[in-house]
């Protein structure tokens, strides 16, 4: 989902709002000669799951675009979550 998208699920409940960051990892990685970011947060909501957030920066263009443009690019930034029950399985 989009970060948009995410924002708009997080306004809706309230243990998402309230729920505080345990700890946060930063990892890149070259994909095809272009990097890519992303961070992963874990989230403690009280009475609930354990859940993690993965929040991914990747460029908006191919390769080939990226090289004309001398490298720079709009970023596509995506959500994705897992519970700690989904892990478990």
């Amino acid at each position: 989902m989009s970060v948009s998208e995410f924002c708009d699920v997080v306004k809706e409940h309230q243990s998402l709002r309230q729920a505080e960051i345990m700890s946060t990892e930063c990892y890149t990685e070259s994909i095809r000669g272009v990097i890519h970011r992303f961070l992963i947060l874990e989230l403690h909501r009280e009475g609930r799951m354990e859940i993690w957030l993965r929040l991914d920066r990747r460029a908006g263009r191919t390769i080939l675009q990226l090289l004309r443009t001398v490298g720079t690019a709009p970023a596509k930034d995506v959500v994705r979550t897992k519970a700690l029950a989904d892990l478990e399985s």
